[in-house]
């Protein structure tokens, strides 16, 4: 059961903010930070203990009970959105 829902934006709806362009260019000490970052977060995954199969498969199961269900909501250019829910373990 996908429990497939329909929701259209109420009639009061404001309208869309339109952001300019400027908005999304990083400045350069804002690209640093994300580059640091992500060299740290690079340097804990390679320094972490490995895991054997069967643990990651326990950490994997406990992930599936505590999230049994997800959420999707997709929305579309008129404001509209579709929301579906699928079991977590689906691919």
């Amino acid at each position: 059961d996908r429990q497939i829902k329909m929701f259209n934006p109420p009639s009061n709806a404001p309208a869309r903010i339109e952001l300019p362009e400027s908005f999304f260019k990083l400045s350069a000490n804002e690209i640093k930070s994300l580059y640091k970052s992500q060299v740290e977060k690079r340097e804990n995954l390679e320094n972490r203990p490995l895991k054997t199969q069967k643990i990651r498969q326990a950490e994997e199961l406990e992930r599936m009970k505590k999230y049994p269900r997800t959420t999707i909501r997709i929305r579309f250019p008129d404001s509209t959105i579709l929301q579906a829910a699928f079991k977590s373990q689906e691919k």
